[in-house]
């Protein structure tokens, strides 16, 4: 099942009682905090629920696999190196998630 972003805000006002238009500004700026500070290379740790933060993926040279195919192996594509986003659950969450029944 999908939760959509909207059905979340409603969630949330109905079980803290605050305005979905409040809810809707708290999870936004929420969401910015996080995206600002993994932005300069922190990582954001969500209580019980885990971290947010990068890896670095180093620059590789993969082969291009059109050439490859016609038997030139020698070409390849430089990727740059990046920074990939993670998450990173806690333990308690690990638990709950391999405790979730298939259906």
């Amino acid at each position: 099942m999908k939760i959509h972003y909207g059905t979340l805000i409603k969630e949330v006002s109905d079980i803290t009682r605050v305005t979905q238009k409040d809810v809707k500004e708290i999870i936004d700026s929420t969401f910015e905090s996080i995206i600002e500070h993994i932005s300069k290379g922190e990582t954001v740790n969500i209580g019980n629920m885990g971290s947010f933060g990068f890896s670095i993926k180093e620059e590789t040279k993969v082969p291009n696999l059109h050439l490859y195919n016609q038997g030139m192996k020698e070409e390849k594509t430089v990727v740059p190196k990046q920074r990939i986003m993670k998450f990173y659950p806690s333990q308690s969450t690990k638990k709950i998630v391999k405790g979730i029944k298939d259906e």
